[in-house]
């Protein structure tokens, strides 16, 4: 690898030193190095090119910040056509490659081709009343936005109904975004290596609706049945609001755009769901540590 582009949340506390940290040690290695305009800003009278202008020479792209940081990435993510590795400045870091602690091992590993890779397909997002498509990594939610009363939402794969929700919302995850909003909402645990739709109602009415995992070579539409003066709103991985309009249709598919992420050679998604989440297991004096 010989050209590093540098994108940093400039909201999180540690990404002034972390992203001078990376750049140094890549320039001492006589690496390129390409910075977005957020980590431009950071470093004063800095004259290092532009990621923009030079997409097309990257091998890598490493992403200072959190999920939040890698979720904003991929919904631009047409324009990046090199893997992702991402050192996790926030809390939980589901979908990040390590922490700052490890920076030095994460450039190590890069240079020396040390790692593996996993590759997440993304949702291709059209909303009737837009003439634009999104992408999505985690999940789209439709939900209220004005007032406390449940929306009304008729469901729909290739068509075919699935089930007319009334609830506070219903997300449309992937499985990456299986342990996002989705999980807080009573939704399961999916391994991001299986091909589906997860459907979660967000504080159904109905007790029986549960969440339904569909196949992901299905168009999903939403409409709403609501009132003409409740006000919904679609949310694209927490990153964009947009307005939905009564007679608005939104549709759903899997796009053929995927994002690669670099993992570390000791990456274990079970040993990460175990420690993100807080398993314990069985509590039994022989299955604890002392």
């Amino acid at each position: 690898m010989q050209h590093f582009g540098i994108i940093s949340n400039p909201y999180k506390e540690s990404s002034l030193q972390v992203s001078q940290q990376v750049i140094n040690w890549l320039l001492e290695k006589g690496k390129s190095v390409y910075i977005d305009s957020y980590t431009s800003d950071l470093i004063p009278g800095n004259d290092y090119p532009s990621i923009l202008d030079n997409m097309d020479k990257l091998d890598v792209i490493i992403l200072l910040g959190g999920d939040g940081t890698i979720l904003h990435t991929a919904q631009h993510y047409n324009k990046i056509n090199c893997p992702i590795a991402s050192i996790n400045l926030g809390t939980l870091g589901f979908l990040t490659t390590t922490t700052k602690n490890n920076t030095e091992l994460l450039l190590e590993s890069l240079l020396n081709n040390n790692y593996h890779v996993t590759t997440h397909h993304l949702l291709n997002i059209e909303l009737s009343s837009q003439k634009k498509s999104y992408l999505a990594l985690n999940e789209v939610v439709l939900s209220r936005y004005n007032s406390s009363r449940m929306v009304s939402i008729r469901a729909y794969a290739d068509g075919k109904e699935i089930n007319y929700y009334q609830a506070d919302g219903l997300i449309i995850a992937t499985p990456t975004g299986s342990t996002a909003y989705s999980l807080s909402a009573g939704g399961p645990l999916v391994h991001p290596e299986i091909n589906g739709f997860i459907v979660t109602p967000i504080c159904s009415y109905t007790l029986s609706d549960s969440s339904i995992i569909i196949p992901d070579n299905k168009v999903i539409t939403l409409k709403s049945v609501d009132a003409a003066n409740d006000i919904l709103k679609v949310a694209i991985d927490g990153q964009q609001l947009m307005d939905f309009n009564r007679d608005d249709v939104l549709s759903i598919t899997k796009s053929e755009q995927t994002i690669t992420i670099i993992r570390l050679p000791d990456y274990d998604h079970f040993d990460v769901l175990r420690r993100k989440l807080n398993w314990r297991g069985n509590s039994t004096p022989e299955n604890t540590e002392s």
